[in-house]
């Protein structure tokens, strides 16, 4: 399972092209995600990468092209992206599915799609910088443009109706608990990782050293790996990028119960 998360000071996905040619995709980590997808067991050599974060495909255009037996089952919610993403992995066609849905729809999805069997999951979490650089969005710092901020744009309600009619009592249990994750209870051999920012980073460490605790993954990365110089040098969104990987274990995930969680009956 491989997990990369985007974030807004970044280029985890890509950015914007000019003269009507496509966006320029640069996948931060690009050799440590494809390297901690090598070396797959022989049932798994020709399974499916799930990418839940598709973008513009450029993690996964990697992998198939660095791993000639896998296959990848990609999901994203913008519209966009998965256009431009269908138009770059086409010549990967018999070894790529490509799906429309949200994150928290892929445990309906994913059995769904009848692929088997899953080797592995990648995703890319959070804003990327094609829509970041694209006023119209409504996510950008540098560009002037209506406050969208819809990554599913057939989504009814833009942030703008958000903050201008919900009150403060609502808003405030919005930015409060909107962070939390459902468990997922999807199966898969490897994890990887990348965030953004250090709550981010904080989250994924705190999952794996908690699944490792009830023996179901083994942490793969000490500590989180960081991009080299000559790749922050070639795309400065990197810089803040950081990884880390685990393994399943065979103990079956309800085999072994959830760790006890602070109650959230209140804000701070």
């Amino acid at each position: 399972m491989v997990w990369t998360e985007g974030s807004m000071s970044t280029g985890a996905r890509s950015s914007k092209g000019g003269g009507g040619e496509a966006p320029r995709h640069v996948p931060v980590l690009a050799r440590e995600v494809v390297e901690l997808f090598r070396g797959l067991p022989p049932e798994l050599a020709s399974g499916w990468i799930v990418d839940g974060t598709l973008g513009l495909g450029g993690h996964t255009a990697l992998l198939l092209e660095a791993l000639p037996a896998v296959r990848v089952l990609g999901f994203d919610q913008d519209d966009q992206a998965l256009e431009i993403a269908r138009a770059r992995l086409a010549p990967f066609a018999p070894r790529v599915q490509l799906e429309r849905a949200r994150m928290s729809e892929l445990a309906e999805r994913v059995p769904a799609a009848n692929v088997e069997p899953i080797a592995g999951f990648l995703f890319d979490v959070g804003v990327s910088s094609l829509q970041l650089d694209a006023g119209e969005r409504g996510f950008s710092f540098q560009s002037d443009g209506p406050l969208d901020m819809r990554m599913d744009r057939t989504r009814e309600r833009s942030a703008a109706e958000i903050v201008n009619t919900w009150d403060e009592a609502d808003l405030a249990d919005l930015f409060y608990y909107e962070g939390e994750e459902t468990r997922s209870r999807v199966v898969a051999r490897r994890l990887v990782v990348i965030s953004f920012h250090s709550l981010e980073d904080a989250q994924v460490k705190t999952r794996l050293l908690e699944g490792a605790a009830r023996g179901l993954w083994n942490v793969l990365t000490k500590k989180p790996v960081v991009p080299e110089r000559d790749e922050v040098r070639s795309n400065p969104r990197s810089r803040s990028a950081r990884l880390r990987a685990a393994e399943r274990t065979a103990v079956p995930f309800d085999s072994v119960p959830a760790p006890r969680r602070a109650s959230q009956g209140g804000r701070p």
